[in-house]
């Protein structure tokens, strides 16, 4: 299906002079004179008003307008169909999401996702990390958003990690404890040694559950130094945590992330706690397609244009940035 001429028309439409279509589309201007008087004359309809050489369309023309760009769409899905078929693309990516985190993500990319591949069709699974690495490893999923930590990170040889941002786990105090003068902000904690902690264990704490990443950090790091606290509730929900964290009553831990939207607590920066990462696992060997590599483009770009302050993409991310243009960091 030849659509050049609907090309014509819509650059002539949206310059509003022959001359700046005709650098838009390197053709002379003679060649679209030329070819919006046939179709002017095959119409038997005046598609645009003409004055001081600027072209503005009429109503009948604002109609062509919008069945030019419905058919560049159509040819559009045609070839991106008759690619997928060409590549043996697979017609269905099976994604896997940690729940709430993994949804800002999910409604962000999947409309430029759909209009970029529009006949993939994404089957999204939800739920806590451990659970979507095993799937992962069975081939039951694609590939997952993942959070994971810096020994994690060294010591996994079955999955290959393309890292976006970088955190750290905090321990934020509310003002009715002795340590909430000492503490400092989300973007600059005050330093807390494990002694200092060690004091803490008649405040009451609420703790991620087990099940959480950052609940399996904080539970190893208090089980090697221990530590013993007043555990009043352990929650595997985040949006929990940190409600509650927000009523001044409990001190907790917490992500960087997190942090921010709190700054009602005063936080602190322990030793030895690990450092997490959040970015996409695929099974080692898997060779990325196109789209996979669209997908993490497209969560870089949104990270980025909400400022988020901790960005930090591995070299695996940066080749893929680099691809599309991105000067990364």
């Amino acid at each position: 299906m030849n659509t050049l001429h609907y090309d014509y028309f819509i650059a002539i439409a949206e310059n509003k002079t022959l001359s700046q279509a005709a650098r838009t589309l390197h053709v002379s201007q003679s060649v679209l004179s030329r070819y919006l008087k046939n179709l002017e004359e095959e119409t038997g309809i005046r598609l645009f008003l003409t004055s001081s050489g600027c072209y503005t369309l009429t109503q009948a023309g604002q109609i062509y307008l919008k069945s030019a760009r419905k058919i560049q769409l159509l040819q559009s899905q045609l070839h991106q169909k008759l690619a997928l078929l060409e590549q043996d693309s697979p017609n269905e990516v099976r994604f896997g999401i940690p729940p709430i985190r993994g949804g800002a993500a999910l409604a962000y990319i999947y409309p430029y996702l759909l209009e970029q591949y529009p006949y993939i069709q994404v089957s999204v699974t939800n739920e806590g990390s451990a659970s979507l690495h095993e799937k992962l490893l069975a081939h039951q999923l694609d590939f997952i958003l993942l959070m994971i930590d810096d020994c994690e990170l060294q010591r996994k040889s079955d999955y290959l990690f393309f890292s976006l941002e970088q955190k750290q786990i905090l321990l934020g105090i509310p003002s009715f404890h002795p340590l909430y003068d000492k503490g400092g902000t989300a973007t600059a904690p005050a330093a807390l040694s494990v002694s200092e902690l060690s004091a803490m264990e008649d405040a009451p704490f609420i703790l991620p559950d087990i099940g959480t990443v950052i609940g399996e950090r904080v539970s190893r790091f208090l089980e090697q130094n221990h530590l013993k606290f007043n555990i009043q509730l352990k929650t595997s929900n985040r949006l929990t945590n940190e409600h509650l964290l927000a009523e001044g009553s409990y001190a907790g831990f917490l992500d960087e992330a997190s942090a921010f939207g709190l700054p009602q607590l005063h936080y602190f920066s322990l030793p030895s706690m690990p450092t997490l990462f959040e970015g996409f696992a695929f099974r080692k060997g898997h060779v990325l397609t196109p789209m996979e590599k669209f997908f993490i483009y497209l969560e870089y770009r949104r990270l980025h244009q909400a400022n988020s302050e901790f960005l930090c993409p591995d070299e695996n991310t940066r080749q893929i940035l680099r691809e599309y243009g991105e000067d990364c960091l």
